[in-house]
């Protein structure tokens, strides 16, 4: 994992609208709870 990377989305991330940003963590929730069986 880059740091950087990291960095760059949280940046990308601030820089949205909130209707956005809760957008944006609806779908990385969803991606989330879809990996998860996966790891285990």
């Amino acid at each position: 994992m880059k740091t950087s990377n990291i960095n760059r989305v949280l940046e990308d991330f601030n820089s949205l609208l909130l209707p956005e940003k809760e957008y944006a963590l609806e779908i990385i929730r969803k991606m989330t709870i879809e990996q998860k069986p996966k790891l285990l």
